[in-house]
């Protein structure tokens, strides 16, 4: 997968075999991203949000103001999903 859009999200690294839990969420295509860090996933909606986020940035780094995540939500897998209502029917 490749950074070709905004929404990607791709694990943050320090190079090979440093992957850890943090990841971050392109707001542009970042094609000199690719095969440096891994993308796997993408934002299905809410890049709005996204970009509000963006917006508290700054060229230092540090943030002009708190960011907190709260209630995300978590996809559900889909097939499972239909797997267990077509059990329930």
């Amino acid at each position: 997968l490749k950074h070709t859009m905004p929404g990607i999200v791709s694990m943050a690294n320090c190079g090979p075999n440093t992957n850890g839990s943090q990841f971050f969420i392109c707001t542009e295509k970042t094609d000199w991203l690719d095969n440096k860090h891994v993308v796997f996933g993408h934002v299905v909606e809410g890049m709005n949000v996204v970009k509000q986020v963006e917006q508290q940035g700054s060229k230092s780094g540090k943030p002009m103001m708190q960011v907190t995540v709260v209630e995300c939500g978590e996809l559900q897998d889909l097939e499972a999903q239909n797997a267990s209502a077509d059990a329930d029917s």
